[in-house]
């Protein structure tokens, strides 16, 4: 796997989302994995030992990259690298 670079990304708030997610997850051990149920269905979720809790979401058909959206129970923090393009 090889990461995109950031100058690639579309999008004038990828550079700031993108520092954000890093900030509440790089370095962070995962303590639990299961699933989390929103508006009665089951996503995937990791939860970090800050309490960050990462839900793996996807496009509205199910059929593509979606989005990975982090959020603490305290509602102090919420963060998502949500899908983009690549500039050519």
């Amino acid at each position: 796997m090889k990461f995109i670079p950031e100058s690639k990304l579309q999008g004038a708030a990828m550079p700031r989302m993108l520092a954000e997610f890093r900030a509440n997850v790089v370095g962070q051990l995962v303590t639990q994995v299961g699933y989390v149920e929103i508006s009665g269905e089951p996503y995937p979720a990791l939860l970090l030992q800050n309490g960050m809790e990462l839900v793996v979401q996807q496009d509205d058909e199910c059929n593509g990259p979606g989005t990975i959206t982090g959020w603490k129970a305290d509602g102090s923090d919420e963060v998502c690298l949500c899908h983009t393009s690549i500039r050519r």
